[in-house]
């Protein structure tokens, strides 16, 4: 099949665009039927993106190198595939452990989100400050 896509960045990928990838001698053999259980498959191994209590991206470009941060919060919707084998071991103490876990999740949430916040605001400040002190004026004296 001739595609109509560009390659798009991966976030934007879709069934569409994987099923155009498979070369069109294959697809003309599979029916209808065939076709779309092939789009459900497809679809159903992209990822789903979740909400994010804290969702901060930013990338610093230096000349000889680029970096990018990443920094998610959120619930982890992978873990519970992992989880789930050891809760037959010991129930009770996985649902202690488990409270326990949430509790501190949250917290360290609540507190990245506050710094990131007090950070944000020193800048702004700072920022403030310097700039009336460039042009003159003395906002604490």
């Amino acid at each position: 099949m001739t595609s109509n896509y560009a390659i798009k960045a991966y976030s934007f990928r879709d069934v569409d665009y994987y099923m155009e990838r498979i070369p069109e001698t294959i697809v003309k053999k599979l029916s209808e039927e065939e076709r779309t259980k092939l789009k459900g498959l497809i679809a159903s191994t992209l990822p789903q993106p979740a909400p994010k209590l804290i969702d901060l991206r930013f990338e610093i470009n230096l000349i000889v190198a680029r970096y990018f941060f990443v920094l998610f919060v959120g619930n982890d919707r992978y873990a519970k595939l992992y989880t789930n084998q050891r809760i037959s071991q010991d129930s009770q103490q996985y649902r202690l452990t488990s409270a326990w876990r949430r509790f501190a999740h949250r917290l360290t949430a609540v507190l990245l989100f506050l710094i990131i916040n007090l950070m944000t605001s020193v800048c702004i400040i700072a920022f403030a400050y310097l700039t009336a002190r460039f042009l003159g004026f003395h906002p604490l004296a």
